[in-house]
């Protein structure tokens, strides 16, 4: 199972636009329907190997039968997801395509993923993603790969290139797969969150989604990342609140990097004067303490060099007060933003690299606000 050697465009899978359509489908199928004849098989993407494939043709279903696979989801305590199921390790991402390629090959096609989405614009969107990562993962400056602050800063300019625009179907704009099908046409908040987040995984850094509450009315309001950055050559080392939304493109003007990288009690400020609060961040930092485990061992496109950064990763919940607020040198922040913003831009001069970054570090009053 190589990294996406299948031709995607052969594979033949179910597809529904609209989530709520499938999930009506879905009830008039086993186990939902009262026959008992079994309809709708549910198989968790861990649960995909070459054996569990041979059981199911085994078993002589019906070639009508239809397959949802699904991966698991990261809840914290109120039933937030900090993670978005569409997207897969690459180590998972071969276990599908390698499965509905198998299940297409004795005519099975009724294969969908767990919300309705087509398999095929999900493994499309992965490889989307992946593009973006090895680029990043393979990016060197002076000859040497970046270091992961320099990677951060660079998915951050991928993810922040999006204008914001919301859908009629409120999961083409919060779900990566949708996103990225539409060309980043449709994002919001969460839908920047979730992007960074599960980019960031796949360059060897932990991150994951982090909720705010209106304060008066607690309901879920908007969505960031909370993400860990261990960087012994700018001298870093803590966990960040990021917030690509509020650093995202304008019709009017580009991208920030003012909100990337909040100590906790600073972003706690920012938000309570727009009448937010965070939700339990010490529960989204809990997440970032299994993430360099779950990154070594599932992110097969990471050089050894990169899984050896991300086994050094080493922290626990009891570092949750130190790390959320430990500080850092903003002059090395901006010498490593003008290392990404060369990757980008080789033809620019060093003047024109310092004056890009200083514009990114700016508001639109020309003030560095935190």
């Amino acid at each position: 199972m190589d990294n996406f050697d299948n031709d995607i465009n052969n594979l033949q899978t179910l597809d529904f636009e609209n989530p709520q359509k499938w999930f009506e489908y879905a009830n008039t199928l086993y186990p939902y329907c009262k026959t008992s004849t079994r309809k709708l098989i549910r198989l968790a993407v861990e649960r995909i190997n070459s054996s569990e494939i041979q059981r199911i043709l085994n078993s002589n279903l019906n070639k009508n039968t239809v397959f949802e696979i699904y991966n698991y989801g990261i809840y914290n305590s109120k039933s937030n997801a900090l993670n978005d199921i569409s997207v897969f390790t690459t180590s998972d991402l071969n276990r599908v395509i390698y499965f509905v390629s198998e299940l297409n090959n004795h005519g099975y096609n009724n294969i969908v993923l767990q919300d309705g989405m087509s398999i095929k614009r999900v493994i499309d969107a992965n490889e989307r993603l992946q593009v973006w990562a090895d680029t990043i993962n393979n990016a060197t400056f002076n000859s040497s790969p970046l270091s992961p602050l320099e990677k951060y800063l660079l998915a951050y300019k991928y993810v922040t290139r999006f204008i914001y625009n919301d859908a009629e179907n409120k999961t083409v704009s919060r779900r990566v797969s949708s996103i990225l099908n539409s060309n980043g046409n449709n994002i919001v908040c969460l839908g920047y969150a979730a992007l960074l987040s599960e980019l960031c995984k796949k360059i060897g850094i932990p991150c994951a989604i982090q909720y705010l509450d209106d304060a008066t009315e607690k309901y879920a309001r908007h969505a960031n990342a909370m993400v860990y950055l261990k960087d012994e050559k700018y001298h870093i080392n803590g966990a960040y609140i990021s917030d690509p939304c509020f650093d995202s493109k304008q019709p009017t003007r580009a991208s920030k990097h003012i909100h990337g990288m909040l100590k906790l009690n600073d972003a706690e400020k920012i938000y309570k004067n727009l009448n937010m609060d965070i939700v339990k961040p010490e529960e989204t930092f809990g997440i970032l303490t299994t993430l360099p485990k779950y990154i070594s061992d599932l992110e097969t496109n990471l050089s050894k060099r990169e899984k050896e950064e991300v086994d050094d990763m080493f922290i626990t919940q009891k570092d949750f007060y130190m790390l959320t607020n430990n500080s850092y040198d903003i002059e090395d922040v901006l010498v490593a933003d003008m290392v990404a913003n060369h990757i980008l831009h080789p033809e620019l001069s060093t003047e024109q690299l310092g004056k890009l970054t200083m514009s990114e570090f700016t508001d639109d009053k020309g003030k560095v606000p935190y």
